[in-house]
């Protein structure tokens, strides 16, 4: 399993409820993605920083996606609303697991 996670700040005067509402209007195009498990949202109200956490089967089905996710217009009002400036993007290889 690998894990995306992408650290932004919002754009300056954006409403967390329009923003979350954008998120989930995303969720049907990442639902259809190969290879894709779950999407979470998280927001560290300290820091003003919110994750994008898409667990995918492998790390070629998490970076296809990635690749994709820029000209799929149904993410433009998403996107619009995140800091680009302070966005980072990892691809994790889970090593181990416990339930």
């Amino acid at each position: 399993m690998v894990i995306e996670l992408v650290r932004f700040k919002l754009v300056e005067d954006t409403l967390v409820n329009e923003f979350t509402l954008a998120w989930q209007d995303t969720m049907p195009v990442v639902a259809e993605m190969s290879g894709f498990i779950k999407r979470e949202l998280m927001h560290n109200e300290e820091t003003d920083e919110w994750v994008d956490l898409v667990h995918w089967e492998s790390m070629k089905e998490a970076k296809d996606a990635a690749a994709q996710i820029s000209s799929i217009p149904a993410f433009a009002p998403f996107g619009q609303m995140i800091d680009t400036t302070t966005m980072v993007m990892s691809h994790l290889q889970q090593q181990a697991a416990s339930t």
